[in-house]
């Protein structure tokens, strides 16, 4: 079996999301599910996130969503009934979860963002995982460029208009992207 492709959908859970964003991580999530990736997402206590938006979408064209939340196992979140499969990190926020979701990643598509979702783009960075803007849904979708996030030019981020690119470029990036060789420094 070949291992399915594993794309965060990471973005807005509060006030700083753009109009149209809703319909863009919806689209996003159907478009994930439809090629046969799993989506993975931070589930949010409330309200409704742009990444629970797009796994409920996902689940219902029978996609497969992976959620990575905060605190312990049986925890109420927001959509729950939306996820194929959960990992607790036992963190609350501040950054514990957001790690390990963007190391769980073969990528991540950015729709809006707030400070979670700028430390989830620091860390795929760090990590060699490509990260796509998609442009016009406000937040850190919005600004940041098509640069490097520092002088170390480690992943360069790829902004894009459309939903369907970002997946394909998520796609190509992986297929030549090596793998991350850890030393001990």
């Amino acid at each position: 079996m070949i291992r399915k492709l594993q794309i965060g959908v990471i973005g807005s859970a509060g006030p700083d999301k753009a109009d149209g964003a809703d319909s863009v991580a919806r689209d996003v999530g159907k478009r994930i599910a439809e090629r046969g990736h799993v989506l993975v997402f931070g589930p949010e206590l409330q309200p409704v996130s742009l990444s629970t938006l797009a796994a409920k979408a996902a689940a219902e064209d029978n996609g497969t969503t992976l959620a990575i939340a905060l605190g312990r196992g049986r925890t109420s979140f927001e959509g729950m009934e939306y996820v194929s499969a959960w990992v607790y990190t036992d963190n609350s926020g501040g950054g514990g979860r957001e790690v390990v979701l963007a190391n769980s990643c073969d990528g991540v598509i950015v729709i809006g963002g707030g400070v979670g979702t700028l430390i989830e783009i620091a860390v795929s960075y760090m990590n060699l995982v490509p990260v796509v803007l998609i442009e016009s849904t406000g937040g850190w979708a919005d600004k940041l460029n098509d640069a490097y996030l520092d002088e170390r030019r480690k992943v360069r981020m790829h902004k894009c208009a459309d939903v369907e690119e970002a997946i394909r470029h998520i796609e190509n990036a992986t297929r030549t992207r090596a793998l991350r060789t850890l030393h001990n420094k």
